[in-house]
């Protein structure tokens, strides 16, 4: 397993408070954001679950599928949201696809601190391209720098989503 270097995380990783409200919980992936932090991460928002981008992705088009209920374990879902979530990961993976050219995602649960989790007692699935698929875009970029801004990500995605989805 290689290592992904992303200094670029640095911020978030030294922001992560125990005991702060959830982010998934809060207002923060509204449709429009107006509050001047920037703009809306949000791809799609289904029935009982959404697709949002994260803002401090490892690679290029790094994509959390979020339940709305705040729970904490895939055994705590019911399954309607479990078929939700499944079926959300699945255009998310093939927007990706298409979008960016990527052909090898990892997907990621990490459930509780000890599995890496940044926000504890949320659920969420990580959907991240592979990086050594941009090797070479990587290597013309500065290594401090993100791969890409993610509002650009999501304008590129976005578009995509909204061909792709029935």
């Amino acid at each position: 397993m290689k290592a992904i270097w992303t200094p670029w995380r640095m911020p978030y990783i030294l922001s992560i408070k125990k005991g702060t409200s959830c982010v998934f919980c809060s207002d923060v992936f509204s449709e429009e954001r107006n509050d001047g932090d920037g703009p809306s991460l949000l791809l799609h928002r289904g029935r009982t679950a959404f697709v949002v981008l994260n803002l401090y992705p490892y690679t290029i088009g790094h994509l959390m599928v979020v339940p709305y209920r705040h729970v904490a374990r895939l055994q705590d879902l019911e399954p309607r949201e479990m078929e939700e979530i499944s079926l959300l990961l699945r255009d998310a993976e093939r927007t990706v696809a298409r979008v960016l050219g990527d052909r090898i995602h990892h997907v990621g649960i990490n459930t509780g601190h000890c599995a890496g989790a940044g926000v504890e007692g949320h659920l969420h699935l990580h959907l991240v391209p592979d990086p050594n698929e941009k090797a070479a875009e990587a290597r013309d970029r500065d290594p401090g720098d993100p791969p890409e801004p993610p509002a650009r990500t999501r304008e590129r995605l976005l578009a995509g989503w909204r061909t792709d989805s029935p």
